[in-house]
This record gives C-alpha cells, sequence and structure tokens, in this order.
C-alpha cells in the first residue's frame, strides 16, 4: 500500500484502486493457466533451463514471456521511515482501496466490498509523511546461504546424475553448475545491479473523458416504466425521529432552498447530544426514482450536519440488495412533494 501511496504522491498515477478477493472465492482465469502448467510439469525437468522452456512452450495463449527474477528492491527497510506516525489499523477488514492525491497529499480511503459506492474515512488516511524526497532504492540483501547450494549440488552429483545417460549427463550437471555459480555470485555483485528510481517510472498518460454520440443521448438514461395498478402504500406516522433515528436510515429533510429538491439522504452518524445527525445525501439518476450517493469533486462523500427538527419523513425508501442506492415511489416522491408546498406555504 505504501508503494501505491507513492505513485500517486509523485503523480505516476492520478489514482489507484486495489481489490483484493474474499477468503474462498478467488477463483479466476490465472487458476486455469497453473493447470496447464501442472500439465507440462508432469514431464521430467532436468534443469533451470529446461523448467523455463517448458513454460515459454506451454500452450498458454497469448504465449508467456519467462524472465528469472534473480533481485528485488528492498523496499519495507525504504519506506518504513517515510510512513506517517500513526499505525494503520482494520486494514484487513476491507477489501477496496482508493488512492488518490488532494490537496498535495496521497490519501488512502477503503470501503468493505467494491461494491459499496462510499469510501471512508471521509477525511483519508495519509500513509507518509509531508516533505518526504525518494531517493533510488537499494536492492535486497542476498540469503544465499540459506539455500545449502553444497548440499544440493552434492546430492545432485550423488543421487541425480548417476540416473542419467552419459550423452546427456554432461550437459545437465553443466547447467546446474552455472546456476549455482550464478547465485553464489550474486551477493558480490550487489553494488551493481541496478537501483530503483522511482522518479523514472512510466507516468499515466491523460486519458480523455469519453463521450457518447448525440444519437444515444435519449438511450442512456430511459424511463423506468414500473407494474402500475391500485398499490396499498402505508401511511406515514406520527412519530418522534429523535427516538427513532438509526444509522443507515433514509430520511427527507424539509429546505427552504426549493432547488434540487427532495433533499433526501442517509443517516451516517447520530449526535445525540446536540439533537443532530451527519447526513449523506443522494442525488436522482436523471428520469428515474433511484437515488445514489452524492459525491464532492475529489470523490469524498457529500455529508451534512443537520438538526433532527429538520426531517420530514424516514424509512420510506426501497433499498438496494445490491449497492447502497435506494428507490422512492411515485407516491411517496408526490408526498414528499406536497410537505415541501405545504411548508413553503407556512413561511408566506
Amino acid at each position: 500500500m505504501s508503494f501505491l501511496s507513492v505513485l500517486v504522491e509523485l503523480e505516476i498515477f492520478s489514482e489507484v484502486t486495489l481489490d483484493f478477493m474474499l477468503v474462498g472465492h478467488t477463483g479466476n482465469q490465472v487458476d486455469q493457466l497453473f493447470s496447464i502448467l501442472t500439465t507440462e510439469f508432469k514431464a521430467e525437468i532436468q534443469t533451470p533451463e529446461h523448467l523455463l522452456s517448458k513454460i515459454a512452450s506451454s500452450n498458454i495463449r497469448p504465449n508467456p514471456v519467462v524472465k528469472e527474477l534473480l533481485f528485488t528492491w528492498n523496499w519495507r527497510d525504504y519506506v518504513i521511515p517515510k510512513l506517517s506516525g500513526s499505525k494503520l489499523k482494520n486494514h484487513s477488514f476491507q477489501h477496496s482501496f482508493l488512492f488518490k492525491k488532494e490537496r498535495g497529499k496521497s490519501l488512502m480511503r477503503a470501503k468493505k466490498y467494491p461494491q459499496h459506492s462510499v469510501w471512508s474515512p471521509e477525511e483519508g488516511i495519509q500513509l507518509l509523511k509531508d516533505g518526504q524526497e525518494f531517493e533510488k532504492v537499494p536492492v535486497s540483501p542476498f540469503r544465499v546461504e540459506n539455500l545449502m547450494l553444497d548440499k544440493v549440488y552434492s546430492d545432485l552429483v550423488t543421487k541425480y546424475f548417476p540416473t542419467l545417460e552419459l550423452a546427456n549427463r554432461r550437459e545437465v550437471q553443466s547447467s546446474w553448475e552455472r546456476t549455482k555459480a550464478t547465485l553464489e555470485n550474486l551477493p558480490k555483485k550487489m553494488i551493481n545491479l541496478p537501483l530503483l528510481d522511482v522518479y523514472s517510472l512510466p507516468r499515466q498518460a491523460p486519458v480523455p473523458i469519453p463521450t457518447h454520440p448525440m444519437y444515444l443521448e435519449p438511450f442512456l438514461a430511459p424511463e423506468e416504466r414500473e407494474l402500475e395498478g391500485q398499490k396499498c402504500i402505508q401511511d406515514a406516522e406520527d412519530g418522534d425521529f429523535f427516538d427513532e433515528i438509526q444509522i443507515q436510515m433514509d430520511v427527507a429533510v424539509y429546505s427552504e432552498v426549493k432547488s434540487k429538491r427532495p433533499w433526501i439522504g442517509r443517516v451516517v452518524e447520530c449526535i445525540t447530544s446536540r439533537r443532530e445527525f451527519k447526513i449523506h445525501w443522494y442525488e436522482k439518476k436523471a428520469r428515474t426514482l433511484l437515488y445514489y450517493p452524492s459525491l464532492n469533486k475529489d470523490g469524498s462523500p457529500l455529508v451534512s450536519v443537520v438538526s433532527v427538527d429538520c426531517v420530514m419523513f424516514w424509512e420510506f425508501t426501497t433499498k438496494s440488495k445490491i449497492d447502497e442506492s435506494f428507490k422512492v415511489s411515485r407516491e411517496w416522491f408526490d408526498k414528499v412533494m406536497d410537505a415541501y408546498k405545504s411548508h413553503d406555504q407556512c413561511n408566506i
């Protein structure tokens, strides 16, 4: 996550989204590729070069490009001194993460599932300290001694090479000798291995915002035609919203501002000591009665603090089971608009 935050901090990318699959539901197209390799590996593989050749010639399309990874960069030790003082907590309970630069800083937000629409916390999490310079990242230390290469090679000489035909044995033994020498010499070459220069990474090219052809405009937001007939609509009951207020409750709010009515949103925090609550505003999709969370220009939720005395109706929507949207029936929409008219007349 710190690496992604640096990429956004340096404007290598304007925005990065990271999604993790749910435990037990991680099956994807990659599994099929490994299945193909499993079939390839059933035949004897005599040398490291033979292994690379097997992968490159496997029945994977497009054809795989196979490279040896002989070293990595020591990002962990490099970035730890650059991290902010507050320890990151509860991130293991989230599955989606958003990294975006706002007010000159790379900020991280998260949500539990990708299909949710609200990123939190609203303020964003700053992973990096202010004013950091990003020098080149050194190569990770090698631990060649842990590979016990002498023992591995000794076992090959005494147990495996004698099983090979004499004509093939010399080639196989030479291959393993080259591999052993390459690995043993890596620590000596460490000073000459390339460092990671994060400033030189290729930057994301500006992507023009796609637009729809004019002739498709009438079909982009078609008016929904729901089943019509005699509906059994429950009448609004009198009650004290302060006694019933709950987080995730949908409410309609009185407002003297007549534009963008009705003012509808969802309770995200109760401030009972002041008889107030935080509301995440929702906006209506064009020509429908579907409402979706409103966002600021920077992608953060559009939230306000409202008095409980401003609430007109609550719990009158039909919540979606797949995302954060909800629907208001035509009858309830008309009731809300009629309530605004009555409220306006009282203020004349």
